[in-house]
């Protein structure tokens, strides 16, 4: 994840889909009866994690998304410094699964905020303030780090400063098309950026959706997205115009994920539902998407086309319904209220954007070598980047995150005058 993302190892073999259900639902426990269903939780309001990991934009917020992006950021952690290395181990290599997630998460707590205030005086000015107080800071932070490195050590050859895509591709957020240009991902200190770029396109459109769509055929179009979104990853794959890159990391591909999870949130509204009457099926429902995502895994004879095209998709309606659930306050959301893993979700963007570069850096210079897991100094240099990683991430959100958090809801959505 990204890379909790595609990066460049292959996808995990299908044991990773079993852990990551593991991580994502814990132990079922199931009501007697399936009409006993938790009442709703406050309503979500926040910002997301670029992918990944959010801060609340209003006053309401719910402490299991916050305990949810800190388990994410963990998997994505976990999976990039353990799994996609040489020696890595391939049942952790999952970030991508954390990533869609976190998309999804995204989508539906950006629905809450736009639908909520989007009538207001002012909104776009506000709405694009505060997004740029909660993406941008931490993200210059990412590239002084890795474009500061890569003049100072230019010669290390482990820096592998000719895989850095240049930096105006960052600065205008279009490292997506630079990655599908060069027919790779750049520097593995920078991979993960990807995803932000997805979101601050999907910042743009999303707004301007809502703003032309009205409220009961909502719906149907941001269906029909998804749809286009899917269409554009099967023809990026099957078509032979363009890169199958370009299925995955530029938004026509990825905006599925963030649009099934305004989906959800719009879903969660419709008081014609009844919601504990269904709630187990929500509970249920990823697991059984995840069994299909780990089938065409499994049997996929295309060489993984299929399980792009078919499976990626899928985890991302997982992703929707565990989300509802969550919101829902089930069992599952209860564990996820641990202090623990909500101070984990306050870091977990920081964490998300500068975990790469503490990994490269400490094996750099203390080892002379890229990352790897494949002796014991290697180990011993990776378990230890984990905790200065934290520190780092602590840091940041400290002094950089928090203030221009801040700052961007001293800002604040006008009402409109009755």
């Amino acid at each position: 994840m990204s890379l909790a993302t595609h990066s460049r190892l292959p996808y995990p073999p299908g044991l990773s889909c079993i852990l990551v259900v593991s991580a994502m639902l814990g132990t079922l426990r199931i009501p007697v009866s399936p009409f006993q269903g938790s009442s709703p939780a406050a309503p979500a309001a926040g910002d997301s994690t670029a992918s990944v990991a959010a801060q609340t934009d209003t006053s309401s917020r719910i402490a299991a998304l916050d305990g949810l992006r800190g388990v994410l950021a963990m998997i994505v952690v976990v999976a990039h410094y353990f799994g996609e290395v040489p020696h890595g181990f391939a049942a952790v290599t999952f970030a991508w699964v954390a990533v869609r997630i976190f998309f999804v998460l995204s989508g539906f707590l950006m629905a809450r905020i736009i639908l909520e205030n989007l009538a207001n005086p002012g909104f776009f000015k506000t709405f694009y303030i505060r997004r740029a107080c909660r993406t941008l800071p931490v993200y210059l932070v990412l590239l002084a780090i890795v474009f500061g490195a890569a003049h100072l050590l230019h010669d290390a050859p482990w820096m592998r400063t000719d895989r850095i895509l240049p930096l105006w591709s960052f600065l205008t957020f279009t490292q997506g098309f630079a990655m599908v240009a060069a027919g790779h991902y750049g520097t593995d200190w920078l991979t993960p950026s990807w995803t932000l770029t997805v979101e601050e396109q999907f910042y743009i459109i999303a707004p301007l959706i809502c703003l032309a769509t009205p409220r009961r055929y909502l719906l149907a179009v941001l269906a029909g997205f998804v749809a286009l979104s899917i269409g554009f990853r099967v023809f990026a794959f099957e078509a032979g115009v363009i890169p199958p890159m370009a299925g995955m990391v530029l938004l026509p591909g990825a905006m599925h994920a963030m649009f099934l999870g305004m989906i959800g949130a719009l879903l969660l509204e419709k008081k014609s539902i009844d919601w504990p009457r269904h709630e187990v099926w929500l509970r249920v429902a990823p697991i059984a998407c995840l069994s299909v995502v780990l089938a065409l895994k499994m049997f996929d004879a295309k060489g993984g086309r299929l399980f792009e095209q078919i499976g990626v998709p899928l985890v991302s309606v997982a992703g929707m319904l565990y989300l509802m659930a969550i919101v829902r306050d089930v069992p599952e959301a209860q564990r996820l209220r641990a202090k623990g893993l909500r101070v984990l979700g306050r870091l977990s963007y920081s964490i998300y954007l500068l975990h790469m570069p503490v990994l490269g850096l400490m094996h750099g210079l203390i080892l002379g070598a890229r990352p790897d897991i494949g002796t014991f100094d290697q180990i011993a240099v990776t378990i230890a980047a984990v905790p200065v990683a934290l520190a780092l991430a602590w840091i940041v959100n400290r002094f950089v995150e928090e203030p221009m958090i801040a700052y961007g809801h001293s800002w604040k959505f006008g009402k409109v005058q009755s």
